[in-house]
């Protein structure tokens, strides 16, 4: 599925014109010090994230959208299940520019991300993996059904897992309509 509509956003497959984006995105601390870096992504560390969001849509038919403004077509983030580096799970992933920070965007376009992978791809069981002082973060997570899973060791930093079964994501679906 190369694009999901909720009440509100337009997810759409990443795409060599998303790396503007991305490069400024990546750039921001507000944006990244909970992220993997700690803090603001390098060039070359941009282009690998980036490059890296491509290759897995390539190789698992899957992967991360870009959030959209139905109406301008305007980016204001990203969202999807990926893969994680190393592990044996896959993970909902997101980020939105500050100034769409509580609004409830995040939540929605990962609540469209995890009906798209217990529905269409068939997963058992996704997870969340958060830094243990991003606690907007964790809020969503739980928001999301997720429960607490782990606390284990993330691209060479501490991070909190949280996941959600197929069954409890049943549960839930009936609660949001997005």
């Amino acid at each position: 599925m190369h694009e999901i509509q909720s009440s509100r956003l337009l997810l759409k497959k990443i795409g060599n014109e998303d790396f503007e984006f991305f490069q400024s995105f990546l750039s921001v601390m507000e944006h990244t010090r909970f992220l993997p870096m700690g803090g603001p992504y390098s060039m070359e560390q941009i282009q690998k994230f980036f490059i890296d969001r491509i290759e897995h849509w390539k190789r698992y038919h899957f992967g991360t959208y870009m959030i959209h403004w139905p109406s301008t077509n305007q980016k204001i983030g990203y969202c999807g299940l990926e893969h994680v580096r190393g592990q044996k799970f896959i993970q909902v992933l997101y980020g939105l520019i500050q100034s769409q920070w509580q609004q409830g965007f995040a939540s929605e376009a990962a609540w469209k991300c995890i009906h798209l992978g217990f529905q269409q791809i068939k997963l058992p069981i996704i997870y969340g993996v958060t830094a243990p002082q991003n606690f907007a973060s964790a809020a969503i997570l739980k928001k999301l059904g997720m429960t607490p899973d782990s606390v284990a060791d993330f691209y060479g930093k501490e991070a909190n897992y949280y996941s959600i079964e197929w069954t409890t994501y049943l549960e839930n679906s009936k609660t949001w309509q997005t």
